[in-house]
C-alpha cells in the first residue's frame, strides 16, 4: 500500500514543514507545531469513502489521499461529508480545484469541525480538497478526495495543432470557423503554412475518461500525434470519441491542408525529411519540420552503425562530420548553429558508412548533419546523437519474443518489455520455440554476472501482465540462472505458480506483483541463495490447490524458502505487502533455509489463512538463522481459540538454530492471539514487538524475552572506514548562532556515539535514535544565512506528542541487499546524505556532516549496517 500510493502529502509555501527562518539560528519550530490532521472523515450521504482501489471502507489520519468516493448510484447530484479535526487552532477549509483566476485553487467556504458540508458533482471527474491552516504560519495539509460520476459525453473540447490550441489564433494554423471547436460541428478545415511538411495533433475530449482515437490508433491526453503532410494533396485526420458509459459515438473530422509551395520556396528548402541510423532504437520520431535533432541508442555490444539521411526538397546538398564539443555538449557558431568538425559529402537518401560511424564510444557519440538549400541562400544544422548504452538492449512486443529473450540471455542484457498480456507457451528444451522448460510459460536458465546482471524490465509506466493457462499446473515464470534484475509493474498469474528460483542465485525482484495463482506466489527452491524480493505485492494465492496421494494439500504459501534438498541462504523479503487472501502462510520458511530476513513488510488482512488446522500460522519458520523485524501486521476478524487462527509465528528450527522476533507492531482486532510460539528444539529471541490494539503481547512455547533490540553502525558506502557519529555541529557563518546536536561521519571507533537503534512506528517507517537515548530521534533542520540554506540531519529530543507524531521524524529503510538508504517520510526526496561539496569553512571542524537532501550521487546516500 505504501508504495503504490499516490500520496498528495503536505503542501508548504516554500518546501519544508515548520522548517523556514528569517533571522538565522535553530528555526525548527517545534514548539509551534500543530497536528494538521484530520481526526475523521465521514461520508455521511452520496456514497462510500475508500483509499485507492481497496474496498476498505475506512479513514486513515496518516493517508492524505488520494481517497475515491464511490457513489450509492449514478443518479447522485452531490455528496455530504462531515470532516473532524484533531486539535483547534487549525482552519478547516473546503478548496476548490483550478476554479480560481489563472486557474489557482480557490477556497469555497471554512467548515466548523463535525458538521456536515455538502459538495455538488457533476459529470466526469470531480476533486475535493479538504484543507487544514494553522492559524500560527503558513503551514497546510490537504487531503485529497476524487469522485467520478460516469459521463454520457462524445464531445470534443478542443485540439491542439503544432502546440497551438484550438480556441486561440496563429499564423500557422487556421480553423473555419476561427473560435475553434463549435457543438454539433464535426468537420473542420484547418489551413497550414507551406514551411510545415508535418504536425503535431492531440485532441481533448470534454470528459477525460472517454476513449479517443486518432486516426485508429488509440489517444491518450498526454499523447501528442505527428502528422505529416504532402506537399500538394489534403490530410484527413479522423478523431473518434467513444463516451464513458460507451453509450454514445461521435467523430469529427480535420482537414489539413498545406499550402502550396512556390519554386522559390522549393529552392530556399534547407530541411530534413527522415534520418534512419541502423540498428538503434530512437528516443523519440524525427519530425521534419519541428525539429533539428535526432536522438538514437545502440546496444553496447553495437560499435558501428550506418546512417540514411534524406532531404525534405532535390536539389539540397549535405555533409556529415562529428561535432565540435565545448563543455561537453555540442558547440554553434555565431549564426547559432552547430559546427561540425571535418564534415564530408552526404548524399541525400543514400547508405553512409563512412569511418565516423565505425567505431561508437560508450555513452553519447555526437554528429551534425548540415543541409544546404539549392539556392545556397538557407543552411540548417542537424544534431544526431547516437548513444551507445552500457547494456544490450532486447525489446519485446509479444509472448514468442519474449520467450526467446529469455531462453538466449546473457550477461548485461536488457529485456525491455512492451505493456500488455503476455499468455506463455509451455514447451522443452528440445523445441524451437515456446519457453524451453515443461513447467514454465516463460523460462531463462541464463546467467549474467555481478557487474552485469542481465535485466528484465518494462518499457514505459504501464504493467506487463505475464500469465499461464491454468490454475493447476505450471509455474509463470521459472529462472535457474543467477544474477538477474525484475522490476517495474510485472505482473504474474492464472498458473500454478508465480515466480519459482530454482538453483537460482543473486536474484532481485522488486516492484512486482503476483495474484490470482493456484497454489504459490514465489519460490525459492532447491539451493536459491542470496535472492531478494522487495517493495511487491502477493495477494490471492491457493486459488486451486491440488490432492495429492488422495489428500487435498493447501499450497497456498505467499513466499516459500528453503524448498528442495539443498540449502537456501541469505535470502531476503523486506517492503513487501501481503493482502488478504493468501490461503496459506504468508511466508514459509523451510528447515533448509538459512540467515533469511523478513524485514519492513505490511501483512494486511480479514482472516487471511482459510487451511483448517489448528497450529497454522501467519509466518512458518523450520529454518536457522531467521531474522523478523520491522514489520507490521494489521488483522481483523480473528476468532481466537478457534481453528480461523492460533498464532501469528511459529518458531520451529532445529537445536543449535536461532529465531530473533523484534520491534514488529500487531493490530489483531483486540484478540488474545499469541505472537510467536516457539515449538522447535532451536533458540527464539523476542524483543518490544508492541500491538496497536488493545490487547497483550502474548508468546507460547519457549521464546527468551530477555533478548534486546540491537544496535547498528551506519557505515558510509563512499567510505567504509566512516560510520555516523552524534556529534555538535558548530556553524560559522555569520549571523548564525546555532550549535545543535546533529550527525557527522567520522572514523568508526565502536563508540556510543556510533551506536543506533531503529524503532518501528507503523506502515514501515521507523524513529532512527541514539542507543543511549531513545527518546532522541534523528530530524533535520533547516538553518538560514542569506540566500544559503543548510538542511542537515539533527538529533531532536522528543517533547511530547504532536512532536512523536511529525512525519521529519519518520524513515523509511530501503535496503538493496546489504545497502540501505534512508527516505524521509514528509519529503521522500529528502535522504540522509553525505555531502562533500560543503567545505570546513561552512561547517567548524574536520568532519563532514550529514544532510537530509536529494543525494548528489548514488553512493552518498547509501549507507551500510553493522550489527553491534
Amino acid at each position: 500500500m505504501v508504495f503504490t500510493a499516490i500520496q498528495r502529502w503536505l503542501v508548504v509555501s516554500l518546501g519544508v514543514l515548520v522548517l523556514a527562518a528569517c533571522n538565522g539560528g535553530d528555526v525548527g519550530g517545534f514548539n509551534e507545531l500543530r497536528d494538521l490532521r484530520l481526526s475523521n472523515l465521514e461520508v455521511v450521504a452520496g456514497g462510500t469513502l475508500t483509499f485507492e482501489e481497496d474496498a476498505v471502507e475506512e479513514f486513515d489520519q496518516n493517508n492524505f489521499g488520494p481517497y475515491r468516493i464511490v457513489l450509492t448510484d449514478q443518479s447522485v447530484t452531490s455528496v455530504t461529508l462531515r470532516p473532524t479535526i484533531t486539535v483547534d487552532d487549525v482552519n478547516l477549509q473546503l478548496v476548490e480545484v483550478n476554479k480560481g483566476e489563472n486557474d489557482q485553487d480557490i477556497i469555497r467556504e471554512n467548515l466548523t469541525s463535525g458538521e456536515d458540508v455538502t459538495v455538488d458533482i457533476s459529470e466526469g471527474s470531480n476533486v475535493i480538497l479538504m484543507r487544514l491552516a494553522s492559524t500560527i504560519n503558513n503551514v497546510v495539509s490537504e487531503y485529497v478526495i476524487q469522485v467520478n460520476k460516469v459521463s454520457s459525453s462524445a464531445a470534443l473540447a478542443e485540439v491542439n495543432i503544432q502546440n497551438v490550441r484550438s480556441a486561440n489564433s496563429t499564423d500557422n494554423v487556421r480553423f473555419d470557423p476561427s473560435s475553434g471547436i463549435v457543438e454539433d460541428v464535426f468537420s473542420y478545415d484547418v489551413a497550414i503554412s507551406q514551411e510545415n511538411c508535418g504536425v503535431t495533433f492531440l485532441p481533448f475530449p470534454a470528459n477525460r475518461r472517454a476513449t479517443v482515437t486518432v486516426n485508429g490508433e488509440p489517444s491518450s491526453p498526454l499523447q501528442f500525434e505527428f502528422i505529416p503532410l504532402d506537399n500538394n494533396d489534403p490530410t484527413p485526420v479522423v478523431v473518434r470519441i467513444v463516451s464513458e458509459d460507451n453509450n454514445n459515438t461521435a467523430e469529427y473530422t480535420f482537414t489539413l491542408t498545406r499550402a502550396t509551395s512556390s519554386d522559390s520556396d522549393i529552392a530556399n528548402d534547407s530541411t530534413l525529411k527522415s534520418i534512419d541510423v541502423s540498428s538503434s532504437r530512437k528516443v523519440a520520431d524525427f519530425r521534419c519540420n519541428l525539429t533539428t535533432s535526432s536522438n538514437q541508442t545502440v546496444s553496447n555490444n553495437v560499435t558501428a552503425v550506418t546512417l540514411v539521411a534524406e532531404t525534405s526538397r532535390s536539389g539540397a546538398t549535405m555533409t556529415i562530420g562529428r561535432a565540435r564539443i565545448e563543455d561537453g555538449s555540442p558547440a554553434r557558431d555565431t549564426d547559432g548553429r552547430f559546427e561540425s568538425v571535418d564534415p564530408e559529402p552526404l548524399t541525400s537518401g543514400q547508405t553512409f558508412d563512412g569511418a565516423i560511424l565505425q567505431n561508437l564510444e560508450e555513452g553519447e557519440n555526437f554528429f551534425i548533419i548540415t543541409v544546404t538549400s539549392a539556392d545556397g541562400d538557407s543552411i540548417t544544422a542537424y544534431q544526431v546523437e547516437i548513444e551507445r548504452l552500457t547494456t544490450n538492449e532486447v525489446f519485446v512486443e509479444n509472448a514468442e519474443q519474449l520467450q526467446q529473450a529469455l531462453r538466449n540471455a546473457g550477461p548485461n542484457d536488457d529485456i525491455v518489455v512492451a505493456p500488455g498480456d503476455y499468455v506463455g507457451t509451455v514447451g522443452d528444451a528440445s523445441s524451437a520455440t515456446g519457453s524451453g522448460d515443461p513447467s514454465a510459460h516463460f523460462f531463462s536458465s541464463g546467467s549474467g554476472t555481478e557487474d552485469q546482471p542481465i535485466r528484465l524490465r518494462i518499457e514505459g509506466g504501464d504493467p506487463v501482465r505475464l500469465m499461464g493457462t491454468d490454475l493447476n499446473q505450471n509455474s509463470v515464470l521459472k529462472i535457474t540462472g543467477d544474477h538477474w534484475v525484475i522490476s517495474s509493474r510485472f505482473e504474474f498469474s492464472q498458473a500454478q505458480n508465480g515466480i519459482v528460483l530454482d538453483g537460482a542465485n543473486n536474484v532481485l525482484m522488486e516492484l512486482v506483483e503476483v495474484e490470482s495463482v493456484g497454489e504459490r506466489g514465489i519460490v525459492m527452491q532447491n539451493g536459491s541463495s542470496n535472492n531478494q524480493v522487495r517493495l511487491s505485492t502477493i495477494d490471492r494465492t491457493g486459488l486451486e490447490p491440488q490432492t495429492r496421494d488422495g489428500v487435498t494439500e493447501v499450497f497456498g504459501e505467499g513466499v516459500v524458502i528453503g524448498a528442495g534438498d539443498m540449502t537456501s541462504t541469505g535470502n531476503s523479503v523486506r517492503n513487501m505487502t501481503f493482502g488478504r487472501n493468501i490461503a496459506n502462510e504468508a511466508i514459509d520458511i523451510k528447515a533448509n533455509a538459512t540467515d533469511t530476513n523478513i524485514q519492513f513488510n505490511v501483512f494486511e488482512s480479514d482472516n487471511t489463512i482459510v487451511r483448517p488446522v489448528t497450529d497454522r500460522s501467519l509466518i512458518n519458520i523450520e529454518g536457522a538463522a531467521t531474522e523478523v523485524s520491522y514489520n507490521q501486521f494489521e488483522y481483523n476478524d480473528i476468532e481466537s481459540g478457534t481453528d480461523d487462527f492460533s498464532q501469528f509465528i511459529v518458531a520451529n528450527a532445529a537445536t543449535g538454530a536461532v529465531t530473533e522476533v523484534f520491534q514488529n507492531i500487531f493490530n489483531l482486532d483486540s484478540q488474545a492471539i499469541n505472537i510467536v510460539n516457539g515449538i522447535g528444539m532451536g533458540e527464539t529471541d523476542v524483543a518490544d514487538n508492541t500491538r496497536q490494539d488493545t490487547g497483550d503481547i502474548l508468546y507460547a512455547g519457549t521464546v527468551d524475552q530477555n533478548f534486546t533490540t540491537p544496535s547498528f553502525q551506519i557505515r558510509s558506502t563512499l567510505d567504509s572506514n566512516n560510520c555516523l557519529t552524534r556529534q555538535e555541529v558548530n556553524i560559522l557563518r555569520d549571523n548564525l548562532d546555532a550549535s545543535p546536536e546533529g550527525i557527522v561521519v567520522a572514523a568508526c571507533d565502536g563508540s556510543e556515539a556510533q551506536q543506533w537503534t531503529f524503532t518501528i512506528i507503523d506502515d514501515g517507517f521507523v524513529f532512527i535514535s541514539p542507543r543511549s537515548s531513545l527518546s532522541t530521534k534523528v530530524s533535520f533542520v533547516s538553518l538560514v544565512n542569506g540566500d544559503t540554506t543548510l538542511t542537515f540531519a539533527a538529533n531532536r529530543e522528543d517533547t511530547g506528542e504532536v512532536l512523536d507524531s511529525a512525519f521529519f521524524l519518520r524513515w523509511r529503510m530501503l535496503f538493496n541487499g546489504e545497502e540501505v538508504v534512508f527516505s524521509n517520510r514528509f519529503n521522500p526526496a529528502f535522504f540522509l546524505t553525505e555531502a562533500p561539496n560543503i567545505t570546513v569553512a561552512d561547517l567548524e571542524g574536520g568532519n563532514q556532516p550529514i544532510f537530509a537532501k536529494i543525494p548528489v550521487t548514488g553512493e552518498s546516500g547509501t549507507f551500510t549496517l553493522v550489527r553491534q
